[in-house]
């Protein structure tokens, strides 16, 4: 009997291990695969880092990942701002506005990534990873929800009106924006993630 236990065991271990190995080869959908959140290691992204990735190059960059005119529309919305529309998607917001700030050395020093696609919390957790912590934050005049990496925060916009604690962040909330940048992170008060619709409180 206990053989035989095993060796279901065994079978179901090897099923599971299957369908984890198939789902990851399967392609991600065009909202997912235009952002390019897996193309290089946090903070870097499409080859750009931080503190690194000098100014005059941020852009260049930008235009080589998104220069195929039959798939995307990139237009200059100021000097260190780009929006970049899917062509099927021409007429609505930008899906993607693309910002960067450069520091005295002319690297650039935060880049951010204001995104109106269809993507949740739970996406970003499927392609970063599990986050280091989470913590309240201010952003274009309100509230989010920031999910913390290593020099790399994501916004989760607060689908919540009453006051902001206790904190929960649901697999389906909205990223209003993700933040690349060499800011320790320090000035916010950073509990440790604990997974999704657990509430935090912070220290306040």
């Amino acid at each position: 009997m206990a053989r035989v236990a095993g060796a279901v065991l065994l079978v179901l271990l090897v099923c599971i291990g299957l369908v984890i190995f198939v789902a990851r080869q399967q392609p991600l959908p065009p909202r997912l695969a235009m952002l390019h959140l897996t193309d290089c290691a946090l903070p870097c992204w499409i080859g750009i880092t931080p503190g690194v990735t000098p100014v005059e190059q941020v852009k260049a960059r930008i235009e080589s990942v998104y220069g195929d005119s039959k798939v995307y529309h990139i237009s200059e919305d100021s000097p260190n701002s780009l929006d970049i529309r899917r062509l099927e998607n021409r007429e609505m917001s930008p899906e993607m506005i693309v910002q960067w700030i450069p520091t005295q050395q002319t690297d650039a020093y935060w880049q951010t990534i204001s995104i109106n696609a269809d993507l949740d919390a739970g996406d970003a957790v499927d392609l970063l990873g599990t986050p280091s912590g989470t913590a309240v934050m201010a952003y274009q005049g309100g509230l989010v929800t920031g999910l913390f990496y290593k020099d790399t925060v994501v916004a989760v916009l607060r689908s919540r009106t009453d006051l902001p604690f206790p904190v929960t962040v649901g697999l389906h909330d909205k990223i209003i924006a993700i933040a690349f940048t060499v800011s320790d992170f320090t000035e916010y008060a950073v509990e440790r993630w604990r997974g999704f619709d657990v509430p935090y409180n912070f220290d306040t």
